[in-house]
């Protein structure tokens, strides 16, 4: 039954995926090897991880602007990043010259994990 339901999942996962279902061995091998590097996360964990993320999430920069409240913060930015590292740079630059910058909270979500980009962000000491 187990080797059955990894088999649907896995049937699933190849269905769903943005590229066209493998035809040759090695096409086969090469998507099953795909798989293997992702797991199934149990749902209840997730929402767990990702509560325990937003009640304990870290604000750099309190010491230098005082307090996170709303009679310091006047502006939220939200910035999704990704990995091109330049770009990031730029922004950040960018923002760091903005009028108002240091009143900001500024927000970093990200769909990978990047020492060098996490390097980046902490070393911002021009806002929260």
């Amino acid at each position: 039954l187990e080797e059955r339901r990894k088999s649907l999942e896995r049937e699933e996962f190849l269905h769903n995926a943005s590229w066209t279902l493998p035809s040759s061995k090695s096409q086969i091998e090469n998507a099953d090897a795909i798989f293997h590097k992702f797991s199934v996360v149990d749902p209840n964990k997730a929402l767990n991880s990702i509560q325990f993320l937003n009640e304990n999430h870290e604000v750099l920069n309190a010491q230098l602007f005082g307090p996170l409240n709303s009679a310091t913060i006047k502006y939220v930015v939200v910035v999704q990043v990704h990995n091109r590292i330049d770009y990031l740079k730029y922004l950040i630059g960018s923002l760091s010259r903005a009028k108002g910058i240091e009143q900001t909270l500024l927000v970093f979500t990200h769909d990978m994990i990047s020492a060098p980009i996490n390097a980046i962000i902490q070393s911002i000491n021009f806002c929260r």
